[in-house]
């Protein structure tokens, strides 16, 4: 009777038990389910916050760049038709419309309206220096329309006087439909002021529950499965972030978080049977995963014992043979001169089989023994090192040189673990073979290679490529050349191999530049580059001519040797402390090229740049120091070349370049770049020098001289000096 009593109450226990596991893990995996949505929603609604924090950030930021023009033209006394035709221009990429108000609130709109905001509140608290973002109003000039407005201050330089208001007009639909337009779907947001009133009209599906104008009034029709009204209203009122789950036409999970903007609110919305399909997708996604993870390991792990197995089998037959020959190759040994000795790694010995190299009866040796007995001392460490391999690798080989008496012989030394069944090395093998005739061979054929090498003084290369594949069909007078790709063939032998310019280079070769001369009947000019060959440096000529042959277009590359010539040139022409062209040299070849018929009609660019405060550089930390200063900022000139040109030093430190514009290259990206590396910082002694650049910039018109680009560049480049410096202007003709 007792025993069936235990046994009732254990059933019951471990019922109770079961029970209790059953529902702690329901009531854990739904907690964890619900974590996991909310963390999904907390995403996404924050990737929405940060879009919209963004929008704004990009709406002032154009609103203070027009604010600045705006002054700039005023301080030129510009009449209200400009200020009309700038209003009218520049607004649609960010604005409804935009409008720009003097200090008593009157003024015009992009719309050439007069306006009259005197009275409204953003008015006033820019006319005090604020930036202001409005809540969503009544349009006095767009009637029937809500309407957001951003304004800010127009300042004078000194940022001490306010002329007058800029503000920019954004219908909220505008606004607000690009914001959601980007919301995942089965997703929406609502936003709200900071009276709860709705600010947008994202997508939303109540059906059920009417939605309101205020998010307060709605609330209280809420059936909340999480969270409450009176929770929501407290957090709101705090800052807080936070969550509430409800159930009206299907159930929604809702968070929300301050936008940061005039007390505004963001609540993301998603459908809870959404989170579900994203989340069962997501499980079977990893079921599949982990199926085939399983399935593969399953199918490796038979795969290697197959292989296992099979290489056992191969083993054990070839450990037979080699007890079977073993014999009859220490007799075979007897006649060659083939020396065969065994390795034993654990005691580190070594046993010869056949003494070809001395006349000693003793066959076993220490490795330290062997080494030193045998192995010429500038292949001893070589052959401590193959020792080494072969305890790694099933084989190893090496080139030694051995001692023969008084003299050496050279040996190729092969090397070869033997396995026993479980795979353990049973016997290590090595074979020592003459190699001295080849060895001879060898040397006197790198002996000769060297010769010819040597006496090698003209680099020359042709190359033929058919214009419509980019395939090259001949080299050095070959025609029957095929699939050799001309671009990869030119950046391994040419590209690879240039000292500088190398982006400029790259352009001037690439198939699609010949292409395009081809097209439009243009001469590819001559170009003279350098390149390392050998370690030393050679100068190139390139030439290029194009040819018809059976209905195909062709173009040729000649590439002749030109050093000496370029040398000459090069002592003559280059600056001796920064390697860039002399005043001499830059005056010739712009006068050259703007008196050349075939070239002068293109457009090239022009410009003078001038080191701040490179003076007190040399001042303060004298002239050596100067001096390498020059030598860095020529370096940063050489490799931001990216037009066909080139850069000069006329003196001290003012530098030029000339570079032929290029419509697919964008300047003002260029030049601000270029700046932001020439701005650098140099101490000594503990005594610091910020320098920069500044830089004029012309480009060239009919009839233009050297001097007339040297004055209209200089006139810019004097602007920018007694403005800001470290900049850059372009001169605007008249």
């Amino acid at each position: 009777m007792k025993k069936l009593k235990y046994a009732i109450l254990l059933s019951m226990s471990a019922t109770f038990l079961i029970g209790y596991s059953i529902f702690d893990f329901y009531t854990k995996y739904n907690e964890l389910e619900f974590q996991v949505k909310k963390n999904y929603i907390k995403t996404q609604s924050q990737l929405a916050t940060e879009r919209i924090s963004r929008k704004y950030s990009e709406l002032i930021n154009s609103l203070e760049k027009k604010a600045f023009v705006l002054y700039k033209l005023g301080n030129k006394s510009s009449n209200e038709e400009t200020i009309r035709l700038i209003l009218k221009n520049s607004y649609k990429s960010s604005f409804d419309f935009i409008g720009v108000v003097n200090a008593d609130g009157i003024g015009i709109d992009s719309e050439e309206n007069k306006v009259d905001i005197k009275e409204r509140d953003y008015f006033q608290r820019s006319l005090k220096g604020e930036t202001v973002i409005t809540e969503v109003i009544s349009s006095i000039m767009m009637k029937g329309k809500r309407v957001q407005i951003i304004s800010v201050p127009v300042k004078s330089k000194d940022r001490n006087e306010i002329r007058g208001v800029l503000f920019g007009v954004l219908e909220e639909e505008t606004f607000f439909t690009e914001i959601s337009d980007k919301v995942p779907p089965e997703n929406y947001i609502r936003l709200i002021d900071s009276e709860g009133n709705y600010i947008s009209y994202s997508y939303d599906e109540v059906t059920k529950v009417k939605a309101t104008d205020n998010i307060w009034k709605d609330l209280p029709k809420l059936k909340f499965l999480k969270g409450n009204k009176e929770e929501v209203r407290k957090n709101v009122s705090q800052g807080k972030c936070g969550y509430f789950f409800y159930e009206g036409d299907r159930k929604k999970l809702v968070y929300y978080e301050p936008v940061g903007v005039n007390g505004m609110y963001m609540f993301f919305v998603i459908y809870d049977d959404y989170l579900n399909k994203i989340k069962n997708d997501a499980l079977r996604i990893s079921f599949k995963f982990s199926l085939f993870i399983v399935l593969g390991i399953t199918m490796a792990f038979i795969a290697f014992m197959l292989y296992r197995s099979e290489k056992v089998r191969e083993l054990n037959k070839s450990y037979e043979k080699i007890k079977d020959q073993q014999k009859i190759l220490k007799i075979a040994l007897s006649h060659s001169k083939i020396v065969i000795f065994h390795y034993d790694i654990k005691s580190q010995m070594i046993d010869v089989e056949n003494t070809l190299y001395y006349s000693g009866n003793i066959n076993k040796f220490l490795v330290s023994e062997f080494t030193e007995k045998f192995i010429h001392e500038e292949s001893q460490e070589k052959f401590k090192n193959l020792l080494l391999k072969i305890q790694k690798s099933e084989t190893a080989e090496e080139t030694l040189k051995i001692k023969n008496g008084d003299s050496f012989e050279w040996v190729q030394v092969d090397m070869r673990n033997m396995y026993d069944k479980n795979h353990d090395i049973s016997d290590t093998i090595g074979v020592v073979s003459d190699i001295g005739k080849l060895k001879e061979k060898d040397l006197l054929l790198k002996q000769a290679l060297e010769i010819q090498q040597f006496a090698a003084q003209k680099y020359y290369l042709k190359i033929k490529v058919n214009l419509k594949n980019g395939k090259i069909s001949g080299i050095n007078g070959s025609e029957e050349l095929e699939n050799i790709d001309y671009t990869n063939y030119i950046r391994l032998h040419i590209l690879s191999k240039a000292v500088e310019n190398f982006s400029e280079l790259q352009r001037i070769f690439s198939i699609k530049n010949i292409k395009e001369n081809y097209i439009e009947g243009k001469k590819i000019p001559d170009i003279i580059f350098a390149i390392k060959e050998f370690k030393k440096i050679i100068w190139l000529s390139a030439k290029f001519s194009f040819k018809e042959e059976e209905d195909k277009s062709f173009v040729t590359i000649f590439l002749e040797e030109k050093s000496k010539e370029v040398q000459l040139n090069e002592r003559a022409e280059k600056d001796s402390l920064t390697k860039l062209y002399n005043r001499a040299a830059v005056v010739e070849k712009i006068e050259e090229t703007l008196n050349n018929e075939d070239i002068a009609p293109s457009k090239y660019i022009f410009g003078i740049l001038d080191l701040d405060n490179f003076k007190q550089i040399n001042d303060k930390f004298g002239h050596n120091y100067g001096d390498k200063v020059l030598v860095e900022t020529a370096e940063i000139l050489k490799n931001n070349s990216i037009f066909r040109g080139f850069w000069g030093r006329i003196g001290g430190d003012e530098f030029v370049f000339f570079f032929l514009k290029n419509k697919n290259i964008n300047l003002d990206k260029f030049f601000y770049s270029l700046i932001q590396k020439l701005a650098r910082e140099y101490e000594k002694s503990g005594e610091k020098i910020k320098i920069s650049a500044s830089i004029g910039i012309t480009e060239n018109f009919d009839e233009d001289t050297f001097e007339d680009l040297y004055t209209r560049a200089d006139e810019m480049l004097y602007e920018v000096k007694f403005s800001d410096k470290n900049n850059y202007k372009f001169y605007k003709k008249q």
